[in-house]
């Protein structure tokens, strides 16, 4: 039977120790100085907890593989072991699982407030779904003035984020002129190496769609040197 299955406050704290949102001390300490713990998971799965070192990197790695495999989630969702800030690539996560609480947060067009229908987890998602196909995921109610405000963060967070992208014709993509088109817009004057920098395509390439763009559009972009 899964772990924690009917004790939600604890299996929240375990998830959050193996997801690495919970430092091995700090749960250590919770371990040994919460009176429920026993009584939730039964004597025998109190003892094999208590008995890991946890200042062996080996062992924590070993416990936290078994957790992962054992603890309770909902059928059908993977919100507890993902990160609290983290990200999904465009398509990994079906569209009718969540309920929509709030879309375009503030008026910002990649800013949404969701809800996961299985766990009911609440996730404030940057979705910068133009050039990187990449969700940038934050779990809670959490205000949305700390999320990413402008769409350079947004290029660089999701840039950050590790996800690949590649062009097979990148002259021709309709989505670079557009994000080079909305950098522009949002810091007029803004210089065409800063643009280079945040998009995953030959720097020429991109010097070619500014200058497109700035012609089209009548923006003011910086391409000195």
């Amino acid at each position: 039977m899964p772990i924690l299955e009917n004790s939600p406050e604890l299996l929240d704290r375990f998830w959050r120790f193996v997801r690495g949102d919970m430092e091995t001390r700090i749960f250590e300490s919770w371990l040994y100085s919460s009176d429920e713990i026993e009584k939730a998971l039964g004597a025998e799965e109190f003892l094999d907890t208590i008995s890991v070192d946890f200042r062996d990197a080996k062992q924590v790695a070993e416990f936290k593989a078994y957790l992962r495999q054992n603890l309770s989630k909902a059928a059908g969702c993977d919100c507890y072991s993902l990160p609290d800030k983290g990200s999904v690539r465009l398509g990994e996560w079906p569209s009718d699982r969540f309920e929509v609480i709030e879309r375009e947060i503030d008026g910002i067009w990649w800013l949404h407030r969701l809800k996961c229908k299985k766990c009911r987890t609440i996730w404030h998602v940057a979705a910068e779904e133009r050039i990187y196909d990449v969700w940038l995921l934050q779990r809670g109610p959490i205000p949305s003035q700390t999320q990413l405000r402008t769409f350079r963060d947004l290029l660089m967070a999701a840039k950050a984020s590790g996800a690949i992208v590649r062009y097979a014709e990148p002259t021709v993509s309709w989505e670079i002129p557009a994000a080079i088109q909305e950098l522009a817009e949002e810091t007029p004057g803004i210089a065409c190496s800063e643009i280079e920098r945040l998009l995953p395509v030959d720097a020429e390439i991109v010097r070619q769609h500014a200058r497109q763009v700035a012609l089209k559009h009548q923006l003011k972009i910086n391409f000195g040197s």
